[in-house]
């Protein structure tokens, strides 16, 4: 599947609808990560690693997940910051390290792993690093639900927020200050889960492209 983007100036797809003013739109691989979840017939541990939603975390609980919350977005910013003009290998080893420290939920072998939107908005250095930690966190055969934005979002941070079983919005979160920094090709996207199983992989009429993937340690 090549990667591909919509030509300069188009904007976001058409919604589905808009309600209350927010523009919903259809997505598929939510209801196949939750059946995933539910077939392994325990009480499925997840882990998200976006900015808080409680509207995410109701909607999950309604489905009988426990859920545990990590902003690693804004934790990654700000110890990024920190390091200042360090030079870039003893950059990246030490805020892996560093993270790996923070990281509050060691030991525990989560069923799946929610990304929603976040490997948009962190830097070259970072991304590899999240990402590793992300399917290190999975058990073996776990899920990875993530989304990447196509080329004509906008810069400033959005967050995925679910409306129902087949529709999210997208609504804007001034409250971080973080930058969308690149635009995933499919390509791209499927070299990050290499040796990993992507499960599903949609692109909706918005240029919105989903992801699930099975880890195969």
């Amino acid at each position: 599947m090549q990667g591909g983007g919509k030509p300069a100036g188009e904007q976001r797809g058409k919604p589905q609808g808009v309600q209350g003013g927010r523009a919903y739109f259809g997505v598929h691989a939510l209801k196949s990560f939750l059946q995933g979840l539910q077939a392994t017939g325990e009480k499925p541990i997840v882990l998200d690693l976006s900015p808080a939603s409680n509207t995410n975390l109701e909607y999950f609980l309604q489905f009988g997940l426990k859920v545990y919350l990590y902003d690693i977005l804004r934790e990654v910013n700000e110890r990024e910051e920190g390091l200042g003009d360090t030079n870039v290998k003893v950059k990246v080893a030490t805020l892996a390290m560093r993270l790996v420290e923070a990281f509050p939920f060691q030991g525990i072998p989560f069923d799946g792993v929610i990304l929603w939107n976040t490997l948009d908005y962190l830097s070259d250095l970072v991304f590899p690093i999240v990402l590793t930690k992300a399917l290190g966190a999975l058990k073996d055969k776990g899920l990875l639900y993530a989304f990447f934005f196509e080329e004509t979002a906008p810069l400033a941070y959005e967050r995925i927020q679910i409306a129902n079983i087949n529709q999210v919005t997208v609504e804007p979160l001034p409250a971080l200050s973080a930058k969308r920094l690149r635009t995933f090709s499919n390509r791209m996207i499927q070299d990050l889960f290499g040796g990993h199983k992507i499960e599903a992989f949609y692109m909706t009429p918005n240029g919105i492209r989903e992801v699930l993937v099975r880890k195969h340690s």
